[in-house]
């Protein structure tokens, strides 16, 4: 089943990509796709995508794919996990080391730890959750 963290199809230039945690737990069956980030054709392949400060998490074996897209860049990405075809980074003992104790620790899921940063609404019988600009930024600060 095709379903990647991120999914950049067809001709997009200049993207950036930014300040993201991409935090992937167990799949629930091996036939679910593991890719962190697929790249690839809707009438054309991306250009001159760059990934910068994000955060990826894999539980399990996962991997990258960016197929025939072109100039991609990475800065200062951290990746805790397996992956395959990891774009080559320097690695960040603190920032992986914060994540650990203040995610990963809290709860293998991530959500207790991440829970932090979001707040929630209530709309129409149903909770809401979202990042709160403040915490996530303040988070980001911390790390990188």
């Amino acid at each position: 089943m095709f379903s990647p963290s991120i999914h950049i199809a067809g001709p997009v230039k200049q993207t950036l990509v930014e300040r993201n945690i991409i935090h992937a737990n167990p799949k629930p069956s091996d036939a679910v796709d593991r890719t962190i980030i697929t790249s690839d054709s809707w009438d054309g392949y991306a250009d001159s995508t760059c990934f910068r400060q994000n955060i990826y998490y894999a539980a399990e074996p996962s991997r990258f794919d960016f197929t025939s897209s072109t100039r991609n860049a990475f800065e200062e990405n951290i990746y805790i996990g397996q992956f395959k075809n990891q774009p080559e980074s320097q690695k960040n003992k603190k920032a992986e080391n914060i994540y650990t104790e203040k995610v990963l620790k809290e709860s293998a899921d991530g959500y207790k730890g991440l829970h932090c940063l979001m707040d929630s609404v209530i709309l129409k019988e149903h909770t809401l959750h979202y990042i709160k600009p403040e915490a996530i930024k303040t988070f980001f600060q911390n790390i990188f």
